[in-house]
């Protein structure tokens, strides 16, 4: 299992952190952080061409991987999207069950394309959530670490 925030830092704040927290001792993780001042956005690599090697590398040996991703969404939202579908019902139906909603259809950010850093793991299929800023900055990301890490020690224990 990998946890990754390709846009981490000053780019998609919080994202980093919240993936470092997801990932824990028990995952392997991966951030790429902008540490810019100011205008880190400059530092964004859209999902379907990031290629740094060291990720690349690293996801190429995890049958699974999740991204942790930022989004300018108003209000508390969350949004799921990937090519493995059993991993992203297993995310979504987990989050519903602790209420925290996620929308999985009808959104912008369902990381369908196979370059998308999510699927381009050892299974070349993956998951991302998409989080609003709102959201990753509000009372609910500590039970979303708390199920999300459940949902992968579950997945990768089991196999």
């Amino acid at each position: 299992m990998a946890v990754i925030a390709p846009h981490g830092g000053g780019i998609e704040p919080e994202t980093s952190r919240i993936a470092e927290s997801i990932a824990g001792a028990e995952f392997s993780l991966y951030c790429f952080l902008g540490l810019k001042r100011t205008g880190n956005c400059v530092l964004h690599i859209t999902s379907h061409n990031f290629d740094e090697p060291e990720c690349l590398g690293l996801i190429a040996e995890h049958d699974w991987v999740l991204a942790i991703h930022g989004c300018q969404e108003p209000g508390e939202r969350a949004f799921l999207g990937g090519l493995d579908k059993p991993f992203i019902r297993d995310l979504a139906s987990a989050l519903h069950a602790a209420g925290i909603p996620v929308e999985t259809t009808d959104h912008s950010y369902l990381g369908k394309r196979p370059h998308n850093i999510c699927n381009r793991g050892a299974q070349s299929t993956g998951a991302q959530f998409e989080l609003s800023l709102p959201f990753r900055r509000g009372n609910r990301v500590p039970l979303f670490i708390e199920v999300v890490r459940e949902v992968l020690a579950r997945i990768q224990y089991a196999a």
